[in-house]
């Protein structure tokens, strides 16, 4: 029970969320598991319905969706998705085995990304990661560097003297503002840098 809690929570927190809408069980079960074994939480759906209900329950960042899948016609999927204000913020990634559509005709309909099946799940778990990448803030990217992050939340509290940063008065106050880093870490890279 507890346990069921905490994840619920986990979910809720986490930018990570990919629901993966497959009529083929054991593709569903693995790209899950992959996807979990690579800090997502991600759910599957088997059908239509329950698509519907786990897209609103679960409020996935990706969704993963044959296009071909049977009783759910992902071309639709795609559009509706799109076409709602509450999920068109979702990244879609379409996949078939089939080629009955054009990759354009795929991208025209709202998803982002179009795969062939059989799918390398390496690729999968690359476009989901820069979907994420996509939506972190600028200074929270692991691209930015350390000191324009911190000093971005600081903002004019802070001196330079001999190319070395640090902070007027007592640094406390200002750690609060700054909820992704420990004060240490800050403490100390102000100080020797």
């Amino acid at each position: 029970m507890i346990k069921e809690i905490l994840q619920k929570e986990e979910e809720r927190e986490t930018e990570k969320k990919v629901l993966v809408i497959d009529s083929e069980s054991q593709f569903c079960a693995s790209l899950v598991e992959y996807l979990k074994e690579n800090d997502f939480a991600a759910k599957a759906a088997l059908d239509g319905f329950e698509a519907g209900l786990k897209t609103r329950e679960f409020r996935p960042s990706i969704i993963i969706v044959d296009i071909m899948h049977s009783g759910v016609k992902g071309i639709e999927v795609c559009k509706s998705l799109k076409s709602r204000q509450d999920t068109s913020a979702i990244k879609i990634i379409a996949m078939s085995r089939d080629l009955h559509y054009t990759e354009s005709e795929v991208l025209g309909s709202g998803a982002d990304m179009f795969f062939i099946k059989p799918v390398d799940f390496g690729m999968i778990l690359k476009t989901c990661n820069d979907f994420i990448a996509a939506t972190e803030p600028k200074w929270h990217n692991r691209g930015a560097s350390f000191e324009s992050a911190v000093m971005s939340q600081i903002g004019p509290h802070s001196l330079r003297s001999n190319g070395k940063s640090f902070l007027q008065l007592n640094p406390a106050p200002y750690f609060r503002k700054i909820p992704f880093f420990r004060a240490e870490e800050v403490w100390y890279k102000l100080i020797v840098s």
